[in-house]
């Protein structure tokens, strides 16, 4: 299944703010990649709006569950506000429902 994980955080915990902060979130980060792997998931692809402190990543996972255990686990739950939204790619979904092209 994937999951797009969507994380904020403040102005004040930003990583780009102090290097505490981008040291923190570089080891959450890198205990989520570490993790990911041990719980069968994979990180698919991450992106970041800097102006809004909003960091997207796309995970393949058996689970939420397994998500939300890799965000707290890593620590990352401590760096900011983390939501967890199962998704389904778009093409597909519109397949299942007879809505494609003829």
């Amino acid at each position: 299944m994937l999951h797009m994980v969507v994380h904020t955080h403040t102005a004040e915990s930003c990583p780009f703010r102090s290097e505490e902060n981008r040291t923190a979130m570089g080891i959450a980060l890198g205990q989520l990649m570490t993790f990911a792997k041990a719980h069968g998931a994979e990180m698919q692809g991450s992106w970041v709006n800097t102006g809004a402190h909003v960091v997207f990543s796309l995970v393949e996972a058996p689970s939420a569950h397994v998500v939300n255990t890799l965000i707290e686990a890593s620590g990352l739950a401590a760096r900011g506000t983390t939501t967890v939204y199962s998704v389904t790619e778009l093409a597909a979904q519109m397949a299942t429902m007879g809505m494609g092209s003829d």
